[in-house]
């Protein structure tokens, strides 16, 4: 959701609707919802599949889902004498109140394997269009990180002048960090002095103390200079460290990850892997959660 140059320079003559009118036609859209859930007789035959009418409605409900977390980002980025928590909101995770560094992060070498990407249409929870199908492909063998990058480990590329540096960044990531003249990520709130390089982090509803646990909050652009980054300082070729293609994140997953979808079985494993589903109203640090089968933290 980072806006781009077009979203400033493209004004128009637009005229919104006022709040109260937003709200008054928010809360009749919620209603006919509602009805609609409780007495559309398309809903009293389950499962609900992609021939039947009511499958429009799980549409809306993922794309709900969908707006929740961009909207999340959104309310993040305003300031924050301007927001104040749903008392539906679950609590922060308690890892998000902790100043502790996450362990060292180790790299995992993943073997070659071959993967299929795609789910089939019977597939029982709703699914968009370019989801179905299937796409065979080999892997190569790779190494990749235990855990994701935290706060702390960036930390260290901000510190190290990373954001002041072209040659770490692609010309679209230099013309992006130019233009939000961006100098350490987007929810980190610096106070003090800027050559002190000292940080609190914004969450949704709170500007806390630093939790150098937590994952970082950054962009591709941001994620790519930090390899280029890391790889000059390990004394790696560049392009030795990258990000994940698709394929090697369902290596990371493991072998048999799509048999069952986490989505319908409150119990599944993946459940108390993952930071999903609201489960917490923040992100948990890197280590919080256990590891799946082949070692690797916050992936199904």
């Amino acid at each position: 959701v980072d806006e781009m140059s077009w979203d400033d320079l493209s004004k128009n003559d637009m005229e919104w609707p006022s709040v109260k009118q937003v709200n008054e036609y928010r809360r009749k859209a919620f209603s006919m919802v509602c009805e609609v859930i409780r007495s559309h007789p398309a809903l009293e035959e389950l499962p609900v599949s992609q021939d039947k009418p009511a499958w429009c409605l799980f549409m809306a409900f993922e794309h709900e889902r969908i707006h929740i977390e961009t909207s999340s980002v959104l309310m993040r980025e305003l300031p924050i004498e301007l927001v104040r928590a749903p008392v539906q909101w679950p609590p922060y995770h308690p890892s998000a109140l902790e100043s502790a560094q996450a362990p060292p992060n180790a790299q995992i070498t993943v073997p070659a394997a071959d993967v299929a990407v795609g789910k089939p249409l019977d597939w029982p929870t709703f699914g968009w269009d370019n989801e179905y199908g299937q796409r065979k492909m080999h892997v190569r063998q790779f190494s990749a990180s235990k855990f994701l990058v935290s706060n702390a480990e960036f930390f260290e590329f901000v510190k190290a002048g990373g954001y002041r540096t072209h040659k770490y960044w692609s010309d679209c990531g230099w013309q992006w960090r130019t233009f939000r003249n961006a100098k350490w990520p987007t929810f980190w709130v610096a106070h003090g002095p800027e050559g002190l390089h000292q940080y609190r982090l914004r969450l949704c509803w709170d500007v806390l103390p630093m939790a150098w646990g937590l994952p970082v909050d950054v962009n591709v652009h941001e994620a790519q200079a930090y390899c280029a980054w890391l790889a000059e300082k390990d004394g790696e070729r560049p392009g030795s460290y990258r990000l994940l293609s698709e394929g090697e994140h369902h290596r990371l997953r493991g072998e048999g990850a799509l048999l069952a979808d986490p989505v319908m079985a409150d119990k599944h494993p993946a459940h108390a892997q993952a930071n999903t589903n609201l489960r917490a109203g923040s992100q948990s640090a890197v280590h919080a959660l256990p590891p799946n089968a082949a070692g690797f933290h916050d992936v199904f």
